[in-house]
């Protein structure tokens, strides 16, 4: 990030970036930015702006607009998500999904006496195979997604010529 932890950045004049004690930078209409310890791919530092959104600071001193370094939640990665069911006061069951977090997925509102039940975890990459097997063979009625029930014979959605993604990806035509 341009000269060091006390020089200008980049070709900014000098003072037009200040650095604050708690490793943050003031930039030269008085808006804060913080780093969030990642680089882009050409290796710039990448700040966040106090006000929302990402940024890097190019040779020139410019802040120019950058997303953000953090793996969002619904990415096909390696992070961890749990696989849950969704049950109501009842006890009966309304769907299956997943989330970083199911016990913080939905609201007690939206909850309205039920519960969460956590089946599993698996990086999220396998987690939505699971997700989706379990959907189109056991949806709940909360399921709306266009596969609930395509494997599942007593429901309406049943279809006897459906092939799933993964498997009619796998075939020769």
């Amino acid at each position: 990030m341009g000269n060091g932890p006390r020089g200008a950045i980049g070709d900014a004049k000098e003072g037009a970036y200040t650095y604050n004690p708690d490793g943050s930078i003031t930039g030269p209409s008085g808006g804060r930015l913080t780093s969030t310890g990642k680089r882009d791919d050409s290796g710039n530092e990448i700040y966040k702006r106090d006000s929302g959104g990402y940024y890097v600071i190019d040779d020139n001193g410019v802040q120019r607009t950058t997303n953000s370094p953090n793996e969002h939640g619904n990415t096909l990665g390696n992070q961890p998500t749990e696989i849950y069911q969704k049950y109501d006061a009842e006890g009966n069951y309304l769907k299956t999904g997943i989330s970083q977090n199911a016990n913080t997925r939905y609201t007690d509102a939206e909850i309205d006496g039920g519960r969460i039940r956590v089946i599993g975890e698996r990086p999220r990459n396998k987690a939505v195979q699971i997700e989706r097997n379990i959907t189109e063979r056991h949806p709940g009625p909360d399921n709306k997604e266009s596969w609930a029930g395509k494997r599942d014979p007593s429901h309406p959605k049943y279809d006897p010529n459906y092939i799933p993604p993964h498997i009619k990806n796998n075939t020769d035509d």
